[in-house]
């Protein structure tokens, strides 16, 4: 299966909108880079969409190949600085398979570990996407498509693209301080939600998602 999202660090962009780099995919919300990936599988000719199912539920985007009657790639995106483990990928690897997919594409902003690769790198029905390469294929696109694209993450998102999204609640969390225990006054992300109706408790500590200097 050959798509365009396929080593370059930097990909200049158009009209001065800036430049991709790997570091600015790794600092971007997990739901942003979600969408991102929509939107450059889209550019390149595929018909993809979001299936809103939130983090670690496998199947994040189902995508449809040129000629095929429904969608038959399952698309994975994982937003993370450390290498992605094997359980990961034989995870997303089964859903593929019990969902219905004829192949499977793993993207992360890092890369994979060596396990991973010595057990799904000759695999034909599943291709693994290192941060890199999707910066490489987001260069394939062109300069102008290029800018857009970083337009979208940067500008389009310019208060909140490194802001998490509650993966329950769907909505941008907010940056809260630990009252009491051992990392008392310590800062940490948690749902805008909490304390409402829903008392949404989902967190992401600081090591996840880096809390920007005027948050702090």
């Amino acid at each position: 299966m050959e798509t365009a999202v396929t080593n370059v660090k930097h990909t200049e962009c158009d009209e001065g909108a800036g430049t991709w780099n790997p570091e600015l995919l790794r600092a971007m919300d997990w739901k942003l880079f979600e969408d991102l990936c929509v939107e450059v599988l889209v550019a390149a000719g595929y018909e993809a969409e979001s299936t809103g199912a939130g983090p670690d539920r496998c199947v994040d985007i189902r995508m449809k190949t040129p000629g095929a009657e429904e969608a038959d790639v399952a698309v994975q995106c994982k937003r993370q600085k450390t290498p992605v483990a094997v359980k990961q990928v034989r995870e997303f690897f089964g859903a593929i398979t019990t969902q219905g997919y004829t192949n499977g594409l793993f993207i992360t902003t890092g890369g994979f570990r060596k396990r991973v690769l010595d057990e799904f790198g000759e695999n034909g029905g599943l291709r693994l996407v290192t941060g890199e390469q999707f910066l490489e294929g987001v260069a394939d696109l062109g300069t102008t498509e290029a800018g857009k694209l970083f337009d979208f993450v940067v500008r389009d998102h310019a208060d909140n693209w490194r802001t998490p999204t509650c993966p329950a609640c769907n909505i941008k969390m907010v940056v809260r301080e630990r009252k009491k225990g051992k990392n008392l006054g310590s800062k940490f992300w948690g749902c805008a939600n909490f304390g409402a109706p829903q008392n949404c408790r989902k967190t992401f500590s600081a090591k996840q998602f880096p809390i920007p200097e005027e948050e702090s």
